[in-house]
């Protein structure tokens, strides 16, 4: 399918987030032209596409990545399948119970058909950099067909972990995660809002399949480390925020640009947008006089300065570590009311996806801060006779520098100890501590259990499908 980001954006609802009058007078204080854009940053769409750096030849990811998402074989016989999870109908088996052997069998058929995405997988993981081919002069008709393939992709190797969690193997069980782990990191320099957006939501599917993964399977010492490493890399950046912060510059120029071009071109974008299709040669001189876009064009500079001031204005707020940054979301809000009450129609026509980013943003992190904790209760568990810590401070700082903080509130990660397992969570974006009950739609908390620590098996031998048999696992 082949989106741009407007055909997704506008399709998007502004999440809600309370600003109190307290608030929302605070940030109209400041009048259209007082906050400047930083010195260094991107300024039109030919210096954005630049600042979304091509790897050099033969070291790009994504070239990788895109033919692993080509290789995919999905079905319409697997979408239906009422024995395969993810990809097809048949519901997850419940955290910490034996994964049902229908689920099995289905799940290795499925396997079978799909060993010529992971070598690429792979291949790709071991760079570092990744540019997908877009073409981001185009602005908001940019396409982005690659997003919903690499989320596809994130579910195939969910359930291509889960098969192998299922047979207990640990040395597969790691790869892949390393793998999906790379995919979905593969989108972190992409300066698109709605990028940022899909590669949050995929952390939260790759969190998932390791929960899955450390509930049946014991990772070696080794296994643990490549897998903490790989996640304290991602954690490091999400929590500096750099990811959101390109996607918020882009945005900023993108939108700009839009205002800045000439109004017959406006008009044909416009077109497009509404329309759902692109001028033709034979159609009309597109004109801002069109009566359907009376309403969304009038005082097209105070709509630029305002747009202009939102964006720098969010940029210096952004700079604040979470929860403070989660500020953004009630500056964002309080000016969006405003552009209502103005009737800047193009600016809400432009921006819909700024709505809730900071949250979006801290769920994220919250997600790669539970699995960086969690992968370091295994390690604590390894070397201390099978036993998890009564409490997180137990992890510093052999295993971690420090207890990892909720983005939501900056307290410390919830954290409670169970007969057989343990259960750890983040408060999640309602900002209220539900006692570790799972999110559901907008409420409740972000979740990583270990529902009964798995004991070590003997496995048979086992291999990423497309390379060579890998040895057993050693105790």
């Amino acid at each position: 399918m082949r989106n741009s980001i407007l055909t997704i954006t506008t399709t998007a609802l502004l999440i809600c987030c309370s600003a109190t009058i307290r608030i929302q007078a605070q940030f109209s204080k400041k009048s259209p032209s007082e906050t400047p854009a930083e010195p260094g940053l991107p300024s039109t769409l030919t210096e954005l596409n630049a600042w979304y750096v091509e790897p050099p030849e033969g070291q790009n990811a994504a070239t990788y990545y895109l033919r692993g998402f080509e290789a995919l074989q999905i079905s319409d016989a697997d979408r239906n399948s009422n024995d395969l999870p993810i990809i097809g109908k048949a519901p997850l088996p419940v955290l910490g119970e034996p994964i049902p052997t229908k689920l099995v069998v289905a799940m290795q058929s499925f396997a079978q058909r799909n060993k010529a995405p992971w070598p690429l997988l792979e291949q790709g993981a071991k760079f570092p950099a990744a540019r997908y081919p877009l073409d981001l002069t185009q602005g908001h008709n940019t396409l982005l067909p690659h997003l919903t393939k690499s989320r596809q992709t994130v579910n195939f190797a969910r359930v291509e972990m889960l098969h192998m969690a299922a047979k207990h193997q640990s040395t597969v069980s790691t790869k892949m995660s390393l793998a999906t782990l790379a995919v979905v990191q593969s989108l972190r320099d992409e300066p698109i809002v709605i990028s940022q957006v899909a590669r949050s939501t995929c952390l939260s599917l790759w969190n998932e399949a390791l929960e899955r993964t450390l509930n049946e399977v014991v990772l070696l010492q080794t296994q643990l480390g490549q897998l903490s490493d790989a996640v304290a890399k991602a954690e490091s950046r999400e929590a500096a925020g750099m990811s959101y912060t390109r996607a918020l510059v882009g945005q900023r120029v993108s939108t700009l640009s839009f205002f800045n071009q000439p109004s017959e071109q406006m008009a044909a974008q416009l077109i497009a947008i509404t329309s759902g299709k692109p001028v033709e040669p034979n159609d009309a001189t597109p004109s801002l006089e069109n009566p359907e876009f009376k309403n969304l064009t009038q005082n097209l500079k105070s709509q630029r300065a305002f747009a202009e001031e939102t964006f720098n204005r969010a940029l210096q707020l952004r700079k604040q570590p979470f929860p403070d940054r989660l500020n953004v979301d009630a500056y964002v809000k309080s000016r969006m009311d405003e552009a209502k009450t103005n009737d800047f129609g193009l600016v809400l026509l432009l921006t819909p996806s700024l709505g809730g980013i900071a949250k979006k943003e801290a769920a994220g992190l919250a997600e790669l801060r539970l699995a960086q904790t969690a992968l370091a209760l295994e390690q604590f568990r390894a070397t201390n006779g099978g036993n998890y810590p009564t409490a997180l401070a137990g992890l510093a700082p052999k295993f971690l520098k420090d207890v990892p903080a909720d983005p939501f509130d900056g307290q410390p990660l919830r954290y409670r100890k169970t007969a057989s397992g343990y259960q750890l969570y983040s408060i999640g974006a309602d900002l209220k501590d539900d006692n570790g009950k799972r999110e559901s739609g907008n409420q409740g908390d972000l979740v990583f259990e270990v529902v009964k620590a798995p004991k070590a098996v003997s496995p048979p031998n086992a291999r990423v499908p497309g390379t060579a048999t890998a040895a057993p696992d050693k105790p």
